[in-house]
């Protein structure tokens, strides 16, 4: 989007408590005074539904009148916000464009749904703040048809409208890590349960077989009755856990009526010799039920397709007062363990095949289909410049990383001459202990030759010899006898 341009915009926010709904009033009817906010301007607003009543007190008048029960879970009322650029305002008459807009909610959120709105000309753009409450007519089914035995016509449907789109979303990729199964990854309880039950493969007479008695009985009552999935839920799960963390179940040929997925192939090649996988056991019990078994899960909010074809359908009703306008940036928000993904502008390139991307794309979801070609180009832009940068970066670290391998082979071979030099001093201190230990013996030999009588003359003491005995004369008058040569 050029930076002269300007586009439609289009918000919604949940409103659960009175707190939510107070804070929407105060804003709404600047009893605070935001700060972004002009008060010589303030003269310009209007209350354009709901004149003279609080958004709370609308609300709850609503509800009461048609008899809804209210739950702590429910959204009670959704608050939007519509808008453009200060240029589309120049163009279009204001009074048309609010008539238009509140149609437009209405047509999204039922007719009459909306309660209080205000008209804000005090900011720096002018837009409309529509609170309403949406509704169905309740059924038998709902669970709150019946209170204290008298039926309800009327139910809060907030989020099924901002869900009814919700089967649209993309589906991202299946589980690979450790974790056992949880009980959203059972599909469809009760034909997995007949699975089991019967047990006509091999793999479902190997799990069968791992089961509690006990277990195999819930799941009895569950493929033949009515009204037993969550018991049967809470039973094989922990059975399910404890099989897949027990031992290694790819054994030949159990598995050979399975058609199994690529990513499994690749984790058994992976795994091959190194025993139990907790990943591959999940992964092949998903892949023998994947119609009853999966840990793939939607990408982005359940009410992000709606608030998509909100904006798209809002865009084209403004460009109906201003041609220029562009078409404003579609955002998914993601969780924080969900995959990043493009962000739906890129959808018309991948439909022209554009030869200049040089990146392979997956087939577009619906959301990505909502591009237009002013993004394009500037997604193209920012690829190519991406890929250039990435590129001299890349060569960068190769260089940097060739350096590093030559430097280390530098250090490498330093290091050997050093253990080289330090060995020969090693063997060189080695030679010089032996010859010592040498020298020391050839001096014990002589010494040992050398007459203890001729040693104790020289130091000053008369020797004399009787019967075969060499005596001592000490000074002190005392005789002591010593043997003829020096004992080493």
């Amino acid at each position: 989007m050029k930076k002269d341009s300007y586009s439609s915009v289009f918000r919604i926010k949940k409103l659960h408590t009175d707190g939510d709904l107070l804070g929407a009033g105060s804003h709404n009817l600047r009893d605070r005074q935001p700060i972004n906010a002009d008060q010589d301007r303030a003269h310009f607003n209007q209350v354009v539904i709901g004149q003279g009543r609080t958004p709370l007190e609308l609300v709850q008048t609503r509800i009461n009148e048609l008899g809804i029960k209210v739950h702590a879970s429910n959204v009670r009322a959704i608050e939007c916000i519509l808008s453009a650029g200060k240029p589309f305002f120049e163009k279009s008459d204001l009074g048309q464009w609010i008539k238009d807009s509140l149609a437009f909610v209405e047509e999204k959120f039922g007719k009459g749904s909306v309660v209080h709105a205000t008209l804000h000309m005090d900011e720096n753009t002018p837009h409309l703040h529509p609170i309403l409450v949406p509704v169905r007519r309740a059924n038998d089914q709902d669970g709150l048809s019946y209170v204290n035995h008298k039926k309800r016509d009327w139910k809060l449907a907030s989020t099924e409208i901002l869900h009814s789109m919700a089967n649209l979303r993309t589906i991202g990729p299946r589980r690979t890590n450790d974790n056992p199964f949880v009980e959203t990854d059972i599909t469809n309880i009760k034909e997995l349960a007949k699975k089991l039950v019967n047990h006509t493969d091999s793999p479902s007479k190997f799990l069968w077989k791992k089961l509690k008695p006990e277990t195999q009985t819930i799941l009895t009552n569950c493929a033949r009755k009515t009204r037993r999935n969550k018991a049967a839920l809470r039973a094989l799960i922990p059975e399910l856990k404890r099989i897949i963390e027990e031992d290694n179940i790819d054994m030949p040929n159990r598995f050979l009526s399975v058609k199994i997925s690529p990513e499994v192939e690749a984790l058994r090649i992976k795994n091959a010799g190194k025993g139990k996988s907790i990943s591959l056991n999940r992964m092949l019990i998903e892949d023998t039920f994947k119609d009853e078994i999966s840990t793939r899960r939607p990408i982005g909010k359940e009410s992000a397709p709606f608030l998509h074809q909100c904006q798209v359908d809002y865009y084209d009703l403004c460009k109906k007062y201003d041609p220029e306008i562009s078409a404003p940036k579609y955002k998914t928000k993601l969780d924080h363990n969900q995959l990043t993904q493009w962000n739906g502008m890129l959808a018309e390139a991948v439909d022209k095949n554009i030869s200049s991307l040089k990146i392979e794309f997956a087939p577009p979801s619906p959301l990505q289909r909502l591009a237009p070609q002013t993004y394009i180009a500037d997604q193209i832009a920012k690829i190519t410049s991406k890929a250039e940068h990435d590129l001299e970066l890349i060569t960068a670290k190769a260089a940097a990383y060739e350096l590093t391998i030559q430097e280390n082979e530098r250090l490498q071979q330093g290091i050997r001459n050093a253990n080289a030099e330090h060995e020969r001093e090693v063997q060189a201190l080695k030679s010089k202990i032996s010859e010592l230990e040498h020298q020391n013996k050839a001096y014990a030999n002589k010494l040992r030759a050398i007459p203890l009588a001729s040693v104790i003359e020289k130091l000053g003491y008369p020797v004399q010899v009787k019967a075969g005995k060499t005596l001592v004369n000490l000074p002190d008058d005392r005789v002591l006898e010593v043997t003829s040569t020096i004992t080493i």
